[in-house]
């Protein structure tokens, strides 16, 4: 019977460690799905800021050539 009972004795340890390892591992997922959510909202506002500078950027480079033009017709008029 001593026998036996380390038997299952050392079955219960044995599960006893998986069960652990599996909470453990089931944190740790959970804990990189966060991150995961973390990174994707992360992008998704740098996205925003980029297409927000683009659109600035655009706005920009219109105002240069408006200018430009305008430069050169000051120019011609003076000639």
């Amino acid at each position: 019977i001593t026998n036996l009972q380390r038997k299952v004795e050392g079955l219960s340890k044995t599960e006893e460690q998986q069960r652990k390892e599996i909470e453990s591992l089931q944190k740790r997922v959970e804990e990189l799905k966060r991150m995961e959510n973390q990174q994707k909202r992360e992008n998704e506002r740098l996205q925003k800021a980029n297409e927000k500078l683009q659109r600035e950027i655009n706005s920009l480079q219109d105002l240069i050539k408006n200018l430009s033009r305008k430069i050169e017709d000051i120019e011609r008029k003076i000639r």
